[in-house]
């Protein structure tokens, strides 16, 4: 599928992006670019906003082998490290957390909340 916007002039194609009922994020989370290449400037800084304090895990699922259980991101990345900040008090997203990884593999990076709710960014 092809989106374009008249007011803009920007075309979009939604084919690498993920289907509908795979939400790249739950109620509560908002993910800054969440499909990104290998690649591109920065692909191993994950941004992810949040509307509360949330504990929880980070995931990597391989994309050659989605078969595969995910695993802990620092399982298969040993330089990968998270850390939370929180934003100002006027912010609709109060906390900021981020995962960096010095070597990208492509796949799923998923921030899973202790309650559930979850987040993804799809690496290509």
């Amino acid at each position: 599928a092809v989106v374009s916007t008249q007011s803009t002039g920007v075309t979009l194609s939604l084919a690498c992006f993920p289907d509908v009922k795979d939400s790249v994020c739950d109620a509560g989370f908002l993910a800054l670019a969440p499909q990104r290449f290998t690649s591109s400037a920065d692909s191993g800084n994950f941004v992810l906003l949040s509307e509360a304090e949330v504990a929880g895990k980070w995931y990597y699922q391989s994309r050659e082998q989605p078969q595969r259980k995910a695993k802990k991101v620092k399982n298969v990345i040993k330089s990968a490290k998270w850390k939370a900040e929180e934003n100002e008090e006027g912010d609709s997203y109060r906390y900021t957390f981020l995962l960096s990884v010095k070597k990208v593999l492509p796949g799923i990076y998923k921030f899973v909340g202790d309650e559930g709710k979850s987040c993804s960014f799809y690496v290509y």
